[in-house]
């Protein structure tokens, strides 16, 4: 994408890279952040998974106990 505004991609360049001479007066930059949040809503969706478990000796008696259940 060509740049419309040239100037404009120049002076954010110029405004985010520090001038040599301060920069090497102030020492390396620091910055710290931090934040907190919440949020609140009422669910609308929910996924459950259920499962059910038979053992026997032969599957015909484990699938009728698990239908049973």
């Amino acid at each position: 994408m060509p740049a419309r505004f040239p100037w404009l991609v120049a002076l954010m360049i110029l405004a985010v890279v520090p001038h040599g001479a301060q920069a090497a007066r102030n020492g390396p930059a620091r910055s710290a952040s931090s934040g907190a949040g919440e949020v609140a809503a009422e669910p609308d969706m929910a996924y459950v998974t259920l499962g059910i478990e038979a053992r026997r000796p032969t599957l015909a008696e484990a699938r009728t106990e698990v239908s049973a259940r």
